[in-house]
């Protein structure tokens, strides 16, 4: 049984692979959990190619945490939702994420980037949560570098003008302009190119990796 009782003051709590998995385990007889207590407190990955999944980690597990730092040794993940912030950062409803270019933060529940904030020498996206209903305000901090992605999520692209029905055709374009991923061609066929009415257009839409969640 893996148990980390922070108590007062600002604590760094360092977790490795198996601390996680004891995390994940389920049952009633699993008494893994991680209590930062009073003050600043920093949950430290140790290592590299983990997955800290605060989804598959039973609520009240980790709580009163206001960093997460998933910098390590080499890349990792952090995946979460809404009600994981708010079960882990009782007091603030505020989590911090440390990490660097290569990490990444696998999320859903919030709105997009809404400002960036610099604290401590550190500049953070911050997005957001607003439930005046249910009474949830919540901020997620992620260090400008580490990749945030949306859960899955898609995108949406909508028409250049009304009635031009782009996206009645879309396919895989290849990879147009030679970066290694992927390509989409999408079909419009009611566009007004250069004032010819209905002569339609064609978009080329250039993969990336990763997309912000918006």
């Amino acid at each position: 049984m893996d148990v980390f009782n922070a108590g007062l003051g600002n604590d760094n709590i360092i977790i490795n692979a198996s601390n996680i998995t004891a995390l994940e385990k389920t049952g009633t007889g699993n008494r893994t959990r991680v209590d930062g207590g009073g003050g600043i407190d920093t949950l430290k990955l140790e290592g590299a190619g983990l997955t800290l999944d605060l989804t598959k980690i039973s609520d009240r597990r980790i709580q009163d945490i206001e960093v997460i730092d998933i910098t390590g040794s080499g890349n990792n993940t952090l995946q979460l939702n809404l009600d994981d912030l708010l079960h882990a950062s009782t007091s603030t409803n505020i989590l911090k994420v440390l990490g660097n270019s290569g990490d990444e933060v696998i999320v859903t529940g919030f709105n997009g980037l809404v400002t960036k904030k610099t604290v401590n020498g550190v500049t953070y996206d911050v997005y957001t949560h607003s439930d005046a209903n249910a009474g949830a305000n919540a901020e997620l901090w992620v260090q400008k570098g580490v990749t945030l992605m949306g859960a899955q999520r898609g995108f949406v692209i909508k028409g250049e003008s009304a009635r031009d029905h782009s996206g009645y055709s879309v396919s895989n374009a290849g990879d147009v302009n030679g970066d290694g991923l992927d390509d989409l061609i999408i079909g419009a066929y009611g566009a007004d190119p250069s004032g010819k009415s209905s002569a339609g257009k064609s978009y080329i839409v250039f993969g990336k990796t990763g997309h912000r969640c918006h």
